[in-house]
């Protein structure tokens, strides 16, 4: 057996290696330009064992794929590759796509480098945007990886519980969240309440010169002297003090015999006051000419009560005429 046949490998079944071993074979057997039926082979084996999924479906799966949640880059990589390498396999032993191989294997390349880069997330998304390849974006990514696997002892990642405030009793927490893996809320922390400017005094600053955009410069004028006293005789001033108008509440004199403290108010009499006779209040009336008021007579009206005679006496008939001819509702009343 020749070198080159025992250097061929050995076809599994996979599909993705079934272009790549067919080409392999075909260099073998025109090297040796021996007449075979090989191309009776391909056809069978391309029957077999090629991918049964066409063009059209690996296309929209290419595009329909996402990196899955707690996925790696590696294992992700490696799925877009297989993609890929089905696709390109799909091309080349598919007898439509004849003549027109290099164009579509490039196109679906740059497709599978896009979504192998939507997958990515921040930051690697943007990192990995201006790559040709899927190859040189794979390096790029494990190169990062590597440079953060290295830093991560040099970083604290780890967030620690800020106290709670005092007096504050944290709630406990409802079963929703003690029966899953959430993770419990945390005190935020209240800060520095020094640097609160509403706690600190009011300190005013002294007046400046420098010129104020929003109002205009004002004069300084200088502080005005204390003013002095004036002179006052003493011998005018009263040395009496008017304690009933400015009483001390703090220290009340003691109530006395002659004035005692719940002692009523008692009543003015006009006992002292001086009348005047009568002989005295007519030369007064004289001397001003001041007439004397005098109550006007009120006419005196007619009595309307009719005299009663012998003859109009009410008797027993009459009232019993005037209760017959008398309304009901008068009666009750």
């Amino acid at each position: 057996v020749p070198n080159i046949v025992k250097d061929l490998p050995d076809f599994t079944g996979n599909p993705r290696d079934l272009s790549t071993w067919i080409l392999d074979v075909e260099d073998c057997l025109e090297l040796f330009s021996t007449p075979t039926n090989w191309s009776e082979i391909k056809e069978v084996l391309r029957l077999y064992y090629a991918d049964k999924r066409d063009l059209m479906t690996l296309d929209n799966q290419l595009k329909s794929m996402s990196r899955k949640q707690h996925e790696s880059i590696e294992t992700y990589y490696s799925r877009v590759r297989e993609m890929i390498t089905l696709i390109s396999s799909a091309i080349s032993t598919d007898e439509t796509w004849k003549g027109h191989e290099p164009a579509l294997i490039k196109l679906y390349n740059m497709m599978a480098l896009d979504t192998f880069i939507r997958g990515l997330g921040e930051p690697l998304y943007m990192f990995c945007k201006n790559y040709n390849s899927l190859a040189a974006a794979y390096h790029y990514c494990v190169e990062f990886l590597n440079l953060n696997a290295r830093s991560a002892p040099f970083k604290n990642h780890v967030p620690t519980p800020t106290p709670a405030p005092r007096g504050n009793i944290p709630a406990p927490l409802p079963r929703a969240v003690m029966n899953t893996r959430a993770v419990p809320p945390r005190y935020h922390s209240q800060g520095d309440t020094s640097l609160n400017p509403l706690n600190k005094p009011f300190i005013p600053k002294p007046p400046s010169n420098t010129p104020n955009v929003f109002a205009p410069n004002r004069a300084f004028y200088p502080k005005q002297p204390k003013p002095e006293p004036m002179e006052v005789d003493r011998s005018i001033q009263s040395r009496m003090i008017n304690y009933g108008h400015r009483p001390n509440l703090k220290h009340p004199r003691p109530a006395s015999d002659s004035f005692p403290a719940n002692k009523p108010p008692e009543k003015r009499m006009a006992h002292h006051l001086e009348g005047m006779s009568e002989e005295e209040y007519n030369n007064y009336l004289e001397e001003y000419d001041v007439q004397e008021y005098v109550k006007p007579e009120l006419p005196i009206e007619p009595d309307l009560e009719p005299e009663t005679t012998q003859e109009q006496e009410p008797n027993e008939s009459s009232n019993l005429h005037f209760l017959e001819t008398t309304p009901e509702w008068v009666s009750k009343w």
